[in-house]
């Protein structure tokens, strides 16, 4: 199974992510984090989907590689393709673009045929991280926004997407929750 974590920086998906790769056997945890580089704090450079290198780029590839020992085994995403596009929307209006829209759809389609399940980690009270980058955290607002409308986004409709609030739920809360959900997405 593929099971994703997302959501804006300092949410908790790291720690619930490797907190499951601890809970679950036969799991592998990877971490992704956003490719855009920062010039300072309010000049950032536009990340270009590269394709020359799809292992690190293009998640076909990557859902390619792994959709055959998907079924044994976890694996565990500490962010996506979708922290490509709520980022760069949030900060740079990347998928404005209409092959890049293209390739983000099949993406989710791909990801849309194998057992997975995408959590999304919501904070209502943001919290600032020594991993968040100052960008970043003047641009919280924007960024919650654009995970809000990924998940109404007409392609996001054919995954199956969890939202959990860590300013709501303690983390053991959280963890009952997304296990829970995994156990009924096995059972189906």
């Amino acid at each position: 199974m593929i099971i994703i974590f997302e959501g804006a920086d300092g949410v908790g998906k790291t720690t619930l992510a490797k907190e499951l790769n601890l809970r679950l056997a036969n799991s592998m945890y990877m971490k992704r984090t956003p490719t855009f580089k920062y010039k300072d704090a309010n000049t950032f450079y536009h990340c270009v989907v590269d394709l020359t290198r799809s292992s690190e780029y293009d998640w076909r590839f990557m859902l390619d590689m792994i959709s055959k020992p998907c079924e044994e085994f976890n694996f565990i995403f500490d962010r996506s393709f979708i922290t490509q596009a709520v980022y760069q929307n949030a900060i740079g209006q990347w998928t404005k673009h209409p092959t890049l829209t293209s390739i983000l759809s099949s993406y989710h389609a791909h990801l849309a045929s194998l057992p997975h399940i995408v959590f999304n980690i919501k904070r209502s009270n943001f919290i600032k991280t020594d991993d968040s980058y100052d960008l970043v955290h003047d641009k919280q607002h924007l960024i919650v926004n654009e995970y809000d409308k990924w998940v109404e986004y007409e392609d996001t409709k054919q995954l199956f997407v969890v939202t959990l609030d860590t300013s709501i739920l303690s983390e053991e809360e959280c963890m009952t929750h997304i296990l829970q959900h995994i156990a009924n997405y096995n059972n189906k």
